[in-house]
């Protein structure tokens, strides 16, 4: 494998380390906006490994909100989706426009559901 073969493979596994689509995850808190809105605190189940170097642990994730048929309490396992874009400035149903350019950033995770294990 020539240099420039490797440089490109290191790229490549460096960006598909970075795209999430799906994940499994801790609820480690859950804050209360009003009656009808909690704000999720998750930690991510899995584990992330950069080449040649050690596994690492996930950060905890705030401000995560869920779809509106689940009820996830406190230490339950969720299924978690990272939308395509930025939803920081997400607010109700109104279009907004994402504040960076990346795409399926962990961070932009929603609850989907609980999960049983």
């Amino acid at each position: 494998m020539s240099d420039f073969s490797k440089i490109l493979d290191d790229i490549v596994e460096s960006k598909l380390l970075e795209l999430h689509t799906s994940f499994l995850a801790k609820v480690v808190d859950i804050k209360e906006i009003d009656e009808t809105k909690n704000e999720y605190s998750i930690k991510p189940l899995a584990k992330y490994k950069e080449y040649g170097r050690k596994a690492e642990e996930y950060p905890v994730i705030t401000k995560v909100y869920k779809c509106s048929r689940t009820k996830p309490n406190k230490g339950d396992i969720v299924l978690c989706v990272a939308l395509e874009r930025d939803i920081t400035n997400l607010s109700g149903s109104n279009s907004h426009l994402p504040l960076t350019g990346v795409h399926h950033r962990i961070n932009d995770a929603i609850i989907v559901d609980v999960v049983d294990i």
